[in-house]
């Protein structure tokens, strides 16, 4: 069998996740209060997305030295011991390529659409015709989602999960901020945005809330403007329990 003197490994790296999470966040609201929206959001969704790389890294990390290290020792992947590649180097090729895939696309587009509300929005309120163009915005934005799960379904539920959530929480966030409409209270709009969040990731597994999180706080921050203790707040809740998510797995595989 494979030697566990890391057993503790994942608490370490999610706590080291957390702190940094925590720094990024409070680097993000300093940056926010110097530039204007469009360069805050930016700012957010840049800190948010490294954060998230940086958790699902530990996690990845964490796969490695536990999960398939039982699997090879256990005989159970024949396969695996017969490829001419590392251990290391199989397992990047099978799970990293997919997170750093997942990352980028992420982080682009949600970043150019949360951009492209931003402008919609400050030229609608100079101009209310053009805030007709927010319902082709927001039916691109289900063509968009339609479109994602169907294509990444195929290859990963990973991906079409994370992505679809946050092109679902942009949707909202349109449809919240578009001035010209007023049939929906607002403070109603940002209420289910919040619970969309935080809560509709952990439906689809706390791997989609490690990809989900940092991204949505941001946004958030950026339109909603919560203070910055609620913000960290959710932070901390989220990363406890991812900790007590990758507790829970070791423990289990460990004892099967």
């Amino acid at each position: 069998m494979i030697n566990r003197k890391n057993d503790h490994t994942a608490t370490v790296a999610a706590l080291a996740a957390c702190v940094l999470l925590i720094a990024l966040c409070y680097t993000a609201i300093i940056l926010n209060t110097d530039l204007d929206a469009v360069k805050s959001a930016w700012a957010f969704v840049f800190t948010g997305s490294l954060a998230v790389f940086f958790v699902q890294s530990f996690y990845c990390f964490e796969l490695a030295g536990k999960i398939i290290a039982d699997e090879v020792s256990s005989g159970r992947v024949k396969l695996w011991l017969s490829l001419p590649v590392s251990r290391e180097k199989l397992f990047s090729i099978m799970i990293l390529q997919v997170m750093k895939r997942t990352a980028v696309l992420s982080f682009v587009m949600y970043g150019f659409l949360m951009l492209g509300a931003n402008t919609l929005f400050e030229a609608s309120s100079r101009n209310p015709a053009v805030g007709l163009l927010g319902v082709v915005q927001v039916t691109l934005m289900v063509f968009l989602v339609i479109v994602f799960i169907s294509l990444f379904k195929k290859n990963s539920t990973l991906q079409g999960g994370s992505i679809s959530v946050l092109l679902l929480m942009h949707i909202v966030q349109v449809v919240a901020y578009f001035r010209t409409v007023d049939v929906y209270p607002e403070q109603y709009i940002v209420f289910l945005e919040k619970v969309l969040t935080f809560l509709l990731p952990l439906n689809a597994g706390y791997k989609n809330i490690v990809y989900g999180m940092a991204p949505c706080c941001g946004s958030i921050s950026v339109y909603a403007s919560p203070s910055p203790w609620q913000l960290n707040g959710y932070s901390v809740l989220w990363m406890l329990f991812i900790i007590a998510a990758i507790a829970w797995k070791t423990r289990k595989f460990q004892s099967s």
